[in-house]
């Protein structure tokens, strides 16, 4: 606005001037004088209306800058958060691919009758109500180490982890069941620490030794081929005075391939080293029972070294065979299988074998399983520690049978039930009938 009025200002001057001054009679020198200064003003107002554009024009770059910049920064913020989102999500998704968890819960019905514990009187039979349960993980700390725990019902029982419901709601008992660490130090071999799964190869549902005992040492796998081995080094007894009970052995084996089937064979030695002659029982250190009837012992024979004090009579070198087919009858898979031990220590009592064949396997939805096995193990065949603690109430000098099916209702839920009809004490000792049912709930998690 201001410059169009001195636009106009100058123009009217311009215009006008002539005349006024051949009215003022001006002299010519005063007209050039105003001339050479209107022209000056007009060069200044041209000047200043070229700074004016210059700086508008810098003005809109410097807005378009900001409005860029402004942009830019929130693109940035997004892609910042986006960024420690996707960090998170990968700590996270790197945190699940490392940990496994798992776990297992059963409800048992279990029903006992024993010649030897209730003369046989039906209204005598036993019935309890019991529960086992196990939660645990596993975690691959690097491509070569993993480390396992778990904790159980059942206390400090090295062959069961159940609890018998009663005792007025009392809460139950929870103990370490597993503690290792494996390193896979080979495509072929790996060595595990600490409290284990039993690492030997196990024909069937041989009753040699029981599901739920995890014995304490170290031990050494090798898988190449069809080959493979363990070696194996567990503690039994720690003692402050006197040589430590250890359990040490060895395993080879070999699987078969035959059509569309498969045979496992495996050759098992185990020798339990400064057990003869010592206590490595569990609970047993304040019995003063006679010898026959210390049910700590779990069958073995003891004698006493001195009043109250009784001790394993027999070493236990152990030579055993293994041997399991696998194939399918029809659309069901079956198992045949066999189990062979001998006690290299006694000259009698000293033989342990099984034999066995199992249907089908409950696992995925409306699938079933069924199986029957015939056992016996003499007096001083097996220690009697690591026998199945259901099998002939979970001594060794038993023999009889044992019955077993499962139905999967669903997958990670099995219905089983398993029936013994053994007999007890059938070489020392006074004979007995045990007959025992289960019936089980089991769920997987």
């Amino acid at each position: 606005m201001k410059r169009n009025m001195t636009l106009v200002a100058l123009a009217t001057l311009w215009l006008i001037w002539p005349h006024a001054n051949a009215q003022a009679a001006a002299p010519a020198d005063e007209l050039a004088e105003i001339r050479r200064a209107l022209d000056a003003l007009t060069r200044r107002v041209e000047r200043l209306e070229q700074e004016n554009a210059a700086l508008r024009a810098q003005n809109e770059t410097l807005q378009r800058q900001g409005e860029s910049l402004q942009a830019e920064a929130r693109e940035l913020r997004e892609t910042s958060a986006r960024q420690a989102a996707a960090l998170e999500s990968a700590a996270d998704s790197e945190w699940t691919r490392r940990i496994e968890w798992h776990g297992d819960l059963r409800w048992r019905h279990e029903q006992i009758d024993d010649d030897l514990t209730n003369d046989g009187a039906m209204h005598d039979t036993r019935h309890r109500e019991r529960i086992r349960a196990r939660v645990g993980l596993e975690a691959q700390v690097t491509e070569t180490l993993t480390a396992g725990v778990q904790l159980a019902t059942g206390g400090a029982d090295p062959r069961s982890a159940n609890q018998t419901l009663g005792d007025a709601g009392s809460r139950k008992d929870i103990g370490l069941d597993l503690a290792y660490l494996r390193w896979q130090f080979a495509d072929w071999g790996n060595v595990t620490a600490g409290k284990m799964k039993l690492p030997i190869e196990r024909p069937g549902q041989s009753r040699f030794y029981d599901n739920d005992f995890n014995p304490e040492g170290i031990a050494f796998g090798f898988e190449r081929g069809i080959w493979f081995a363990r070696a194996y080094n567990f503690w039994m007894e720690e003692r402050s005075t006197a040589a430590d009970t250890l359990l040490w052995g060895t395993q080879v084996g070999v699987r078969l391939p035959i059509r569309e089937s498969s045979l496992m064979l495996a050759v098992h030695y185990s020798d339990l080293a400064k057990g003869q002659g010592a206590l490595p029982f569990f609970d047993c250190s304040s019995l003063t029972v006679a010898a026959q009837s210390l049910p700590c012992t779990n069958g073995n024979t003891v004698v006493f070294a001195a009043p109250g004090d009784p001790v394993l009579a027999y070493d236990f070198d152990v030579i055993e065979l293994a041997a399991e087919w696998s194939g399918r009858l029809g659309a069901w898979p079956l198992e045949v299988w066999a189990n062979l031990a001998e006690n290299q220590d006694p000259e009698d009592l000293n033989l342990a074998w099984a034999v066995g064949i199992d249907l089908g396997k409950a696992g995925k939805s409306r699938t079933w399983e069924a199986g029957v096995g015939y056992q016996s193990i003499e007096k001083d065949a097996l220690f009697g520690a690591w026998v199945d603690s259901n099998f002939a109430a979970g001594r060794t000098d038993g023999t009889g049978w044992f019955f077993r099916g499962g139905y999967a209702p669903l997958e990670n839920w099995t219905l089983n039930a398993t029936y013994f009809l053994n007999e007890r004490n059938v070489d020392v000792g006074t004979t007995g009938d045990h007959r025992r049912l289960q019936l089980d709930v089991n769920l997987k998690f």
